[in-house]
């Protein structure tokens, strides 16, 4: 979702919506939520989703690159890192994690070529896994030798 008035596409948000059965009823636009929760005007997209079984409840795992740390840069969209929430099935949207333990360097050309997320679909296993394109040791935008990182998001019993 493009901020009002911006006109490169280099910000937006990730959002959420759910149509009830039979999966043919979308609420308008206004009324999706808004699932990463800073407030900066960054870049967040290429979102990946899956969902679990938790106990009682399904539960969504989003995934997605958010640029919220690269306004400390001073240059927005400079740098990335990957972010996720959990969503119920009532629509509650759990606070976002910080995947990434290290922010990468955003490249010159593309880097959204390799973003996942999976579950194992075993009752008991609590974990998702990200995956997502890694530029931590990158120090050049020209640099395009990118490297693929993996790490768990722990799923909770419940979130409400």
């Amino acid at each position: 979702e493009p901020t009002p008035g911006d006109t490169d596409g280099e910000c937006g948000d990730i959002y959420y919506a759910k149509s009830t059965f039979p999966w043919n009823d979308w609420p308008a636009t206004s009324e999706h939520q808004q699932v990463n929760d800073d407030t900066t005007e960054t870049f967040q997209g290429f979102a990946t989703i899956t969902s679990k079984r938790v106990g009682l409840d399904n539960v969504l795992i989003v995934a997605w690159e958010d640029d919220r740390h690269s306004e400390d840069t001073g240059e927005p969209n400079s740098i990335y890192d990957i972010y996720s929430a959990i969503i119920d099935e009532d629509g509650n949207i759990s606070t976002n994690k910080r995947v990434s333990d290290e922010s990468s360097s955003s490249d010159f050309a593309f880097i959204a070529d390799y973003f996942d997320v999976s579950v194992h679909r075993a009752v008991g296993d609590k974990i998702a896994y990200v995956t997502w394109t890694d530029r931590r040791d990158k120090t050049n935008i020209f640099d395009l030798e990118d490297d693929v990182a993996v790490d768990t998001v722990k799923l909770p019993n419940v979130i409400k």
